[in-house]
């Protein structure tokens, strides 16, 4: 009797191990088919946005070759381009964007500017270059001007750069800073202590300055002052692919809670508490060493700025929280373009007929005009007809 309830107990036991590795089995199987739905979804994802990012290239480079043509073509042709928003002209079509009117004082922008600028006074801006540049890195703005952001590079686009900088701590620096801006007139000097500690300031003064100055601007270029971009190939890849879209930036992007917050008091980037309570990590982010956006962001980012607690960690907070308020933007990653290596761009740039790199670090700046040279050796077909007098390839 006690084996044969030992046996009954014992085949019991099979059977519900036997289940149970069906079940797992049946899981395992679903699970799979799953994955692989979703590892093929996630391609097919992929390459239909690569297929429509080259078309929308295709499209450009078209309308470009075909603006090339003699006036007559060009007239016969183009308002059937036009019709389409397809010629170059529509590429930098003018956006309607009006700028945010604040009914108070900016919480962190307290004191008036030191400096300011007229630089998008009554011109067309298509693209706005600006920099957040710390106030000793005058060689560094100088390169800058005399090579990728140059104002006169071409004929047809116009380009306006700008550089935002902090106060020094001597009165002599001050006279630097003030004959600089005398000369170029691209200088735009915020009232607080320039520093790691207030690079967002800067950010913060820049996003003010572009809603009450330029945004008539079509696109923003916002660039570190130990970057070269390669602007050819910034507006073939990077035009190319947002013209017909609205509140999009272009950068090196890190995705949403993988960037942890620091809350150790110790750490250079340590964020309060009352910042993104309760969050370990960051919402969606630019590196922004480089950022490709349309002008539109501008005011929304500036107003979301009036609610958002400041944060000193400037990519998080000029480029994630504030982005985070705003309805309807959106990020594109290009972050495999920009390098943060600049040999290895620089080799890439000399030896590729089509460079991998949109953007690259400049550790030494006698670099500034190598890459510069390197490019203009190298200009797209569709620039070519377009670059000014003043710029030899």
């Amino acid at each position: 009797m006690v084996m044969a309830q030992t046996r009954k107990s014992s085949r019991s036991c099979e059977n519900v191990f036997a289940g149970f590795v069906i079940f797992a089995c049946g899981m395992s199987i679903i699970i799979s088919m799953q994955s692989q739905t979703f590892i093929r979804t996630k391609r097919a994802f992929k390459l239909a946005g690569t297929r429509e990012i080259q078309e929308n290239r295709n499209t450009f480079l078209a309308a470009i070759d075909q603006d090339e043509k003699d006036d007559g073509d060009r007239h016969e042709h183009s308002q059937t381009l036009n019709d389409n928003g397809n010629t170059i002209k529509d590429w930098f079509r003018k956006r309607s964007t009006e700028k945010h009117m604040p009914t108070k004082f900016h919480p962190i922008l307290v004191r008036p500017e030191l400096i300011s600028s007229s630089a998008c006074k009554n011109t067309t801006v298509d693209i706005l270059i600006y920099s957040v540049s710390f106030w000793r890195n005058a060689d560094q703005r100088a390169a800058i001007r005399g090579t990728w952001a140059a104002r006169d590079t071409f004929t047809d686009i116009k380009i306006q750069t700008v550089f935002f900088l902090g106060r020094p701590t001597t009165a002599a620096d001050q006279a630097k800073i003030e004959s600089e801006s005398q000369k170029y007139g691209d200088v735009i000097q915020g009232d607080f202590l320039d520093g790691r500690a207030n690079i967002s300031m800067k950010g913060l003064h820049a996003l003010q300055w572009i809603n009450s100055n330029c945004l008539h601007a079509k696109y923003i270029i916002k660039a570190d002052d130990d970057m070269f971009v390669n602007i050819f190939y910034v507006i073939e890849f990077g035009v190319s692919e947002i013209f017909t879209l609205n509140k999009v930036l272009l950068c090196h992007v890190r995705e949403n809670n993988t960037s942890e917050i620091m809350r150790n008091k110790d750490s250079k980037w340590y964020v309060p508490a009352n910042i993104l309570p309760g969050r370990k990590s960051f919402p969606a982010m630019c590196f922004a060493n480089m950022v490709l956006f349309t002008a539109d962001l501008v005011p929304e980012l500036y107003r979301a700025s009036f609610s958002m607690p400041y944060c000193t960690v400037d990519d998080a907070y000029i480029f994630g929280m504030l982005v985070e308020l705003v309805k309807g933007a959106d990020f594109q990653s290009i972050g495999e373009t920009i390098s943060m290596d600049q040999d290895k761009a620089y080799q890439d740039l000399i030896s590729q007929s089509h460079p991998q790199f949109l953007a690259s670090t400049i550790r030494q700046i006698e670099f500034f005009s190598k890459f510069w040279n390197a490019a203009l050796r190298r200009v797209p077909k569709w620039a070519k007809g377009r670059l000014s007098k003043t710029i030899k390839p």
